[in-house]
């Protein structure tokens, strides 16, 4: 579609320049990799549709809700939970990082050094 419009064409490639640059700046001030990925995704989006059962849910919740895993899915994955909490309590309430449905941390010295607690 853009490729018939020359104006909106040339808009999209000075946007693209632009954001390589933008890109380069960030990544000359100590911004991690992980994180530039989405600038060079240009805003892309992709919709994913999954099914899961509740011992599947709970290896989801204990990976992705973990402070280590990417903030996107990490947000996601909280949200997720909290909808599944209001629902089904009895048995979402013991879902979570593995800090807090074990114990313990499986990072090891990438550890975030603050496992969150059960609410009893």
């Amino acid at each position: 579609m853009i490729q018939k419009d020359r104006a909106l064409c040339e808009r999209y490639v000075d946007a693209y320049s632009r954001n390589g640059e933008i890109i380069q700046k960030l990544k000359e001030n100590g911004a991690p990799d992980a994180s530039l990925i989405y600038l060079c995704l240009s805003g892309n989006t992709l919709d994913v549709m999954s099914t899961m059962n509740a011992r599947q849910l709970f290896l989801f919740f204990r990976l992705r809700t973990c402070s280590r895993a990417q903030w996107e899915i990490r947000r996601f994955s909280e949200t997720l939970r909290e909808k599944l909490i209001e629902i089904s309590p009895e048995i979402f309430n013991l879902s979570g990082p593995s800090c807090y449905t074990d114990g313990v941390c499986p990072e090891g010295r990438l550890s975030c050094g603050n496992p969150r607690k059960r609410a009893e």
